[in-house]
């Protein structure tokens, strides 16, 4: 678990269901992100993916809790999502974010992913992190070169051309 200013970071448990399921119908949340909004069998079985995620690999996606109010306003870290993107993509861990519209524009996303990248470069060494990202996506673009994420090259997943982004860990390479 990690605690910022204004969130709590943690690793997700069967109890979230009904504010996931929630989440994943938030068309603010879900506008780039490919297979949402899901149906009740589809948030299940997303939400179990992210609990094993922890259990099999030590790492995986935190829900984000907004500590003023104890609300699931997003999800961020790191996953192993074998996309089929190729050996310069899948072969390292994948950054991920996303926000309900309510949480948007109010710097969570910054703060959430800083401390996620902070907690995952100190407990697992990867020489590089990945992520995707919708081309039209202007704000996750934003917030990925505010990371520290660059493109490397464009990809096409589930339909639709995406964007591949890199960032290399301070002090590595």
């Amino acid at each position: 678990m990690i605690t910022t200013d204004r969130l709590t970071l943690r690793p997700h448990r069967t109890d979230d269901f009904e504010q996931l399921s929630s989440l994943y119908r938030d068309e603010a949340m879900t506008a780039f992100i490919r297979g949402l909004p899901a149906n009740e069998e589809e948030c299940w079985h997303r939400l179990l993916r992210y609990v094993g995620h922890w259990t099999a690999l030590g790492f995986g996606l935190f829900a984000v809790v907004r500590r003023a109010d104890d609300r699931i306003i997003g999800e961020v870290g790191f996953a192993d999502f074998r996309r089929g993107l190729g050996h310069d993509f899948d072969s390292y861990p994948e950054a991920a974010w996303m926000f309900c519209g309510a949480a948007h524009g109010q710097g969570y996303a910054v703060e959430a992913m800083t401390a996620a990248i902070s907690w995952f470069e100190a407990a697992h060494r990867h020489e590089k992190t990945v992520c995707i990202i919708d081309p039209d996506n202007s704000g996750s673009i934003r917030l990925a070169a505010k990371l520290g994420f660059v493109k490397f090259g464009t990809s096409m997943y589930r339909g639709a051309a995406v964007t591949m982004l890199a960032r290399t860990p301070a002090g590595a390479g």
